[in-house]
């Protein structure tokens, strides 16, 4: 999903034991 927090969010996610990938898409 898409998030204006990913630091919160990957610390949520890694919180329930799973792990993280990110993808970056920069304004074009």
């Amino acid at each position: 999903e898409a998030t204006e927090n990913p630091g919160a969010l990957i610390k949520d996610i890694r919180e329930n034991g799973m792990k993280v990938g990110l993808a970056i898409k920069p304004g074009t």
